[in-house]
């Protein structure tokens, strides 16, 4: 018989986010590897593409390739800035910024229901293992998005 781990335990929430995120997503047209692009450019931009590809741990082509579905849905625009025209910055744009409102609040509802079941120092430890095991992984080239 098999036993629960962490990652099944971290699989059933991750599940549990993403039924409750699927009718949001459906409605601004994003799929999975849409709204991880979406969500990296809304915390980090400007941010320029060989950045977001870094951060996703994904190839340049596939962050062109949906960041131009994302410019194309009007929620991203691109632009090289006059120092170096090599570099392709991406930004949201004013409804890409409104979209990604509708995100965060959805994730912040999420998150205050976990606020009441878990005490301030539990949350920051929850945080702290998150953060160091996705650097763990991404440093071991297992946390992919492509």
């Amino acid at each position: 018989m098999y036993k629960e781990n962490i990652s099944t335990k971290t699989m059933r929430i991750a599940l549990d986010v993403y039924k409750q995120a699927k009718p949001l997503m459906e409605k601004n047209h994003l799929n999975d590897s849409l709204l991880a692009v979406f969500l990296e450019i809304s915390l980090y931009a400007p941010i320029n593409m060989s950045e977001l590809a870094i951060n996703l741990c994904c190839d340049n082509a596939k962050i062109t390739r949906d960041s131009q579905k994302l410019i194309t849905l009007g929620y991203v625009e691109k632009s090289r800035p006059l120092r170096d025209q090599r570099v392709c910055v991406v930004n949201l744009t004013p409804e890409g910024k409104e979209i990604a409102e509708e995100f965060y609040r959805f994730f912040d509802s999420y998150d205050a229901q976990i606020s009441g079941i878990l005490t301030k120092d539990e949350l920051a430890s929850v945080s702290s293992v998150q953060d160091k095991i996705i650097t763990g992984l991404k440093v071991n080239n297992l946390f992919r998005f492509d």
